[in-house]
């Protein structure tokens, strides 16, 4: 982030911007100039394949990605990788197919 001078400095550079192309009007009292230096969050550690497999898995095979799924997200909180939303993702979409598979034969079993 600027410091307060910089900020100061960006600011009336923009006053003086908009004054040019507005003939020669000053911006009106509150508006303020876009920010440059905008803190993005940005992923620094590699995708955890496992949780990659985990999601895929859980689609076909619920058990294998509900297991494949917590095994992943205990790596990603050993290792700071990131996939902790697609763990995630193949533990409930798991446990949905599981769900679904004892519905179904609880209802043919009547």
């Amino acid at each position: 982030m600027p410091n307060d001078d910089q900020r100061a400095a960006e600011i009336q550079k923009w006053e003086d911007a908009y004054a040019l192309t507005h003939n020669g009007e000053r911006p009106p009292a509150g508006s303020y100039p876009p920010i440059s230096n905008v803190n993005v969050i940005t992923s620094t550690g590699s995708m955890n394949k496992l949780a990659i497999l985990a999601l895929v898995f859980s689609i076909i095979g619920s058990v294998v990605g509900i297991v494949l799924g917590h095994v992943a997200r205990s790596q990603i909180r050993r290792t700071g990788e990131s996939g902790a939303g697609l763990a995630l993702a193949a533990i409930i979409i798991g446990w949905i197919g599981v769900g679904i598979i004892v519905i179904f034969y609880a209802t043919l079993l009547r």
